[in-house]
């Protein structure tokens, strides 16, 4: 394996090979999701795989990083605004939703590796992990995770329906808000206590006026 990959054999030319210890046995790691303990410093904020990484088992790989992207553009845009609201505040809610949104995709993955669910059972899993019981079917539920969505669906329509003359990136989602809200624009209550909440035209995070 070593031969096969000339930079990794020029960087261990000369080092000799162990094979006998703890350190000569041949390991195999078959779960690499990981979680950073944090997602966020001053000055920067992780997000796609260097912030935390499921097994692809899904599509959710691009979403959790388009998602990420979304809550830290919000938390640099008010930040930079002169907001009230501080920069430890907006972050601490761009990695609070971050990780939630993280771990919807992981329970479900943890569940498929469950090996005496049987197979209807997944679809129920899904439902649970949504929390959506009487507002779609198990069906529904499943194939929205496995196709790599969650319950950031408002979220994404908030910006798209407020965009007006947005741009052609986002015809798509304005179409699909209009479909879904009509002349309504989605509102939302905090996901955490005492957090924020999208401002309208979902670029900024603001106070819950209640």
């Amino acid at each position: 394996m070593i031969d096969a990959c000339p930079s990794v054999k020029e960087l261990l030319a000369g080092a000799p090979l162990v094979r006998e210890g703890m350190y000569g046995e041949i390991r195999i790691r078959k779960d690499w999701s990981y979680e950073n303990t944090s997602f966020w410093k001053p000055g920067f904020s992780l997000v796609g795989d260097v912030a935390c990484f499921i097994d692809p088992f899904f599509s959710s790989g691009v979403h959790l990083a388009t998602y990420a992207a979304l809550q830290a553009a919000r938390a640099i845009n008010t930040c930079l605004s002169g907001s009230d609201i501080d920069e430890q505040r907006c972050f601490d809610e761009f990695e609070a939703r971050y990780r939630k949104e993280y771990r919807v995709f992981y329970e479900l993955v943890q569940a498929f590796f469950e090996l005496h669910v049987d197979e209807e059972s997944y679809f129920w899993i899904a439902r649970k992990i949504l929390k959506t019981e009487g507002e779609e079917t198990v069906e529904e539920a499943f194939l929205q995770l496995v196709a790599g969505s969650s319950q950031a669906k408002n979220d994404f329509a908030t910006m798209a329906k407020a965009g007006g003359g947005t741009p052609e990136v986002f015809r798509d989602l304005v179409v699909a808000a209009e479909q879904q809200f009509g002349d309504s624009r989605p509102t939302e209550i905090p996901l955490f206590p005492g957090g924020l909440v999208p401002s309208e035209d979902g670029m900024h995070w603001r106070e819950y006026a209640g």
